[in-house]
């Protein structure tokens, strides 16, 4: 039989853990209450949002405007305006984490401590309107220090409520982190031609069969199957990693797509550092930093390109 210091030293031993489990992890014990909880939007599908405001009190910080299905980010730097496509997987990456959040935990519905936990009318908030006229704002209060929740508050509503996720990091990030930094939107399938011009000189020229040859000069030779989906993936996948405001150094290549439609698009790629460079292109014409091994599988020598064993027709 325990003796009654050891029940008491266990009994608290136990709540400790309990108490240091619930405070880094609070949902998790609970996941499925939390995911029966009640939504906070009844909105289910983000697709019929058309506009989001990130506000800070009655100030427009950054506005996100839906054109023909682009989401088009813009905002101002003093008395500048800057306008820009924006990058939908951010914000649709953003407003599924925002349209999951459940009324589980409530903090408050005292408006007295609102600016406690930084959902006041002069704090951070979203103001979002569907393409049917239905309007949402949300609060996007402080962060808690040892887990990762937030506090929000829905008006018109009262109640405060910590949810999952960093929303206010997430929502307040700079412009940049908006910014759509792909070089282009081209299916691999309508690319009919790419023709390379700089370190590399050749051209790769698909026939009405879907076969891939290379030209270089005025020989033209079987191109390898694995390196022609390798370029096209990687046209396909061309993102950079953050925007460049300084000076481009030495061309590193030049790189013309022709496309079924008679479209063409163009990107240019500059060296800045050894294992860096920039490039920008015909549809997305700003500066954008691309480390060099993501560049590498499009800029391949010609050498490696040709089938070998494959008659070359002069």
């Amino acid at each position: 039989m325990l003796k009654k210091p050891n029940v008491i030293f266990l009994a608290s031993a136990t709540i400790l853990l309990l108490m240091g489990f619930l405070i880094h992890d609070p949902f998790s014990l609970l996941e499925r209450k939390y995911e029966d909880a009640d939504r906070f939007f009844e909105l289910e599908n983000i697709d019929q949002l058309k506009s989001i405001k990130v506000m800070q009190g009655k100030d427009i910080d950054k506005k996100f405007t839906k054109e023909n299905d682009i989401w088009v980010l813009s905002f101002h730097k003093g008395e500048e305006a800057f306008r820009y496509n924006a990058d939908k997987k951010a914000l649709d990456d953003r407003l599924k984490k925002l349209f999951q959040i459940r009324k589980f935990n409530e903090v408050t519905s005292d408006s007295a401590r609102y600016e406690e936990y930084k959902v006041s009318d002069n704090d951070m908030s979203l103001e979002m309107e569907t393409e049917g006229g239905k309007k949402y704002v949300v609060y996007i209060g402080k962060s808690a220090e040892t887990h990762n929740t937030t506090m929000v508050r829905l008006v018109p509503e009262k109640e405060v409520y910590s949810v999952k996720g960093a929303l206010r990091d997430e929502w307040r990030s700079e412009a940049d982190a908006y910014r759509d930094k792909k070089a282009f939107n081209i299916n691999v399938n309508d690319i009919q031609q790419v023709i390379f011009t700089g370190k590399n000189r050749y051209r790769l020229e698909k026939n009405e069969k879907g076969v891939w040859h290379v030209n270089w000069g005025a020989i033209v030779s079987d191109a390898k199957s694995d390196r022609i989906k390798a370029i096209l993936d990687g046209l396909r996948k061309l993102e950079g990693s953050s925007f460049y405001d300084g000076t481009p150094g030495k061309l590193e290549s030049k790189i013309a797509v022709m496309l079924a439609n008679d479209q063409e698009v163009e990107v240019e790629i500059f060296n800045i550092k050894d294992n860096e460079l920039v490039f920008r292109s015909t549809e997305n014409p700003y500066w954008m930093k691309i480390p060099r091994y993501q560049i590498d599988p499009i800029l391949v020598p010609y050498e490696e390109i040709k089938l070998e064993g494959k008659k070359e027709t002069p």
